[in-house]
């Protein structure tokens, strides 16, 4: 469970978000952490070889 999961009532209220907004919201923030770590990844693959 991230702070996105604890916040998105509050953001829903404040905003007036639909289910689909926030479902953005959510995968957003998904997708963030292995996007990343796959970024991390080849920088220091590449960096190792050059």
């Amino acid at each position: 469970m991230t702070i996105i999961n604890v916040a998105l009532p509050e953001m829903r209220a404040d905003l007036q978000m639909s289910v689909a907004g926030l479902q953005w919201i959510i995968n957003g923030d998904t997708l963030t952490y292995p996007i990343s770590a796959l970024l991390s990844l080849l920088t220091a693959t590449f960096t190792e070889q050059h």
